[in-house]
């Protein structure tokens, strides 16, 4: 079986590479990227000088640089030979369903880590978004088991729950984990034919107090359920017309039931007769969904409560009610803002100036980094400064910026007082 699938796999990719008026479009990192109206997908072929394949539609894609960057990880990490190793051992353990689960275990496992690490170019999210959206609307070739793709076969949207949650375990570990296990299955195991059947079973006892979690910054409907259907082994969906374009924000959910999900969205979710029912409910639905752990864990978390006490002075000398007296006019405003550490928050000051700031935590004391820029009215901003400050918790730190010894004269004054709390303690202090 293993051997009729490489060479199908072979031929399919000598009759794509049959035009020998075929030319790379550009080259990513060193490796060709040629486009093809006989695939539906983007794919690293070859093993010895794997190039990247691209459908036509996809070259005109805004994803088109997420894509290659996943290709070219994919071509970095050397995955071809490892999808073609994981495939040669699912063949001569055909008969055995722990070692198929361990196998498309290992190849969800190695798309993760590519995910992961092809993030690293863009922001989380962005790449999250770009490959949901790429989910929905790409299809796929059905020869994909030896080469790594951008989408798989079936598209696994536990991919996106990597990708924004925090395991207990790296994918790396995961990956090694799984290799080993795999080895000693394939060394010990003998035929358990029991084990599908009591599978199959078990799903047919579909549980809806089944707990899940789920962190997305942003999450379509679409995409939601997907998920959930993939997670509860059901096929099919049924989402009321009124609700399939909604999206939910901050969307940070732990240890929760289908039960608890329709509580903090407002919206029906259940399970019936092997379908994934979505309806609404009696008023708005609720798009920002947190749950009562995820809340504690926020409120849990250490921080910086940073308060600001910042004073503006602008004078023009011989402006004042004597002929060399200046006029000098005094702003000041007075706040208090909550943050994590090593998390860049804004400040805005006025309408024309906002402050960017970085607090690092270094046991009894605060770095605190900051990025001063202007605002202009054709919204762009130019840095001003970068000051630093270094300060004891409890005690007050002091920027001062301006143009002192000029006629017309500009000072900022920035005072800084850190405190290393929790979310809920800094609630307490401001109210």
């Amino acid at each position: 079986m293993f051997i009729i699938r490489l060479y199908k796999h072979i031929k399919w990719q000598k009759l794509l590479q049959q035009d020998k008026t075929l030319k790379p479009i550009q080259y990513y990192k060193g490796i060709p990227v040629f486009c093809s109206s006989k695939i539906k997908n983007a794919l690293l072929l070859g093993y010895k000088n794997p190039a990247i394949w691209i459908s036509s539609p996809l070259v005109q894609s805004p994803s088109l640089p997420i894509i290659l960057e996943h290709e070219a990880t994919h071509y970095d990490y050397k995955d071809n030979y490892w999808l073609a190793l994981i495939e040669l051992v699912r063949n001569i353990y055909w008969w055995n369903p722990i070692v198929r689960f361990l196998c498309n275990d290992l190849s969800e496992l190695l798309e993760a880590r590519c995910d992961h690490q092809a993030s690293l170019k863009f922001s989380t999210n962005q790449y999250q978004q770009e490959l949901a959206s790429l989910m929905l609307s790409t299809q796929v070739n059905t020869n994909l088991v030896f080469c790594g793709a951008v989408i798989s076969k079936n598209p696994d949207v536990r991919r996106l729950q990597y990708l924004s949650e925090d395991p207990n375990m790296n994918i790396f570990a995961k990956i090694i984990f799984s290799l080993l296990t795999l080895v000693a299955v394939g060394l010990l195991t003998i035929p358990v034919t029991s084990f599908s059947n009591q599978a199959e079973s078990n799903q047919e006892n579909i549980s809806e107090a089944k707990t899940f979690s789920i962190n997305f910054q942003k999450i379509p409907m679409s995409v939601l359920t997907q998920i959930l259907m993939q997670f509860y082994s059901v096929e099919k969906t049924i989402v009321a017309p009124s609700l399939q374009t909604v999206i939910f924000n901050n969307f940070r959910v732990k240890d929760i039931s289908l039960e608890g999900l329709s509580k903090l969205t407002n919206v029906n979710w259940q399970i019936k007769d092997g379908t994934l029912l979505v309806n609404r409910k009696n008023g708005d639905v609720i798009t920002k969904v947190l749950s009562d752990l995820e809340y504690k864990k926020i409120m849990n978390q250490v921080g910086v409560l940073l308060d600001f006490d910042i004073k503006h002075v602008t004078s023009v000398e011989g402006l004042g009610e004597g002929i060399d007296e200046p006029a000098e006019h005094t702003w000041r405003k007075k706040m208090a803002v909550w943050s994590n550490f090593d998390t860049p928050f804004t400040v805005a000051i006025n309408d024309t100036r906002e402050i960017v700031f970085t607090v690092k935590d270094d046991n009894d004391r605060a770095l605190i980094s900051s990025g001063i820029y202007q605002l202009n009215s054709d919204g762009t901003k130019n840095l001003i400064a970068t000051p630093k400050v270094f300060t004891f918790y409890g005690n007050k730190a002091v920027i001062k910026l301006g143009n002192d010894g000029r006629q017309q004269k500009d000072i900022w004054t920035i005072a800084l007082t850190p405190s290393k709390v929790t979310n809920s303690e800094a609630i307490k202090q401001r109210q």
